[in-house]
């Protein structure tokens, strides 16, 4: 993964919001194992109220990110951005293996949910 960086996010936001995606990845590879996402879900985003979203959406038509890919998108950030402090709003660029440039993302500030407490 490629990262740039921008403006400062909620840590606890990004927290939340990294760990949720990493968990529905989890489940969605469960269910279905690692498949390319369906239509309905790549782009993919995510944002759940915690005042952060995630959007990632693959750059090939023939390869196309699966859930696998994407819970290793998910751990590069939660690597890169949360255990390395970098509580940072990032667009980055997603490559896997010979495939090459497979995706692009982002993880932006949101507006945070009334229900979501803190």
């Amino acid at each position: 993964m490629f990262f740039y960086l921008g403006f400062d996010v909620d840590k606890s936001a990004m927290r939340d919001t990294i760990d949720a995606a990493r968990r529905y990845c989890n489940l969605q590879l469960e269910r279905s194992g690692d498949v390319p996402l369906p239509l309905t879900e790549d782009p993919f985003h995510d944002d759940l109220g915690y005042g952060a979203a995630i959007h990632v959406v693959s750059t090939k038509p023939r390869n196309r990110l699966t859930w696998g890919i994407l819970k290793g998108v998910m751990q590069g950030l939660w690597e890169f951005l949360v255990e390395q402090g970098r509580f940072m709003e990032a667009d980055f660029h997603v490559l896997y293996a010979n495939m090459g440039f497979v995706g692009r993302g982002s993880i932006t500030t949101a507006p945070q949910a009334p229900s979501v407490e803190r």
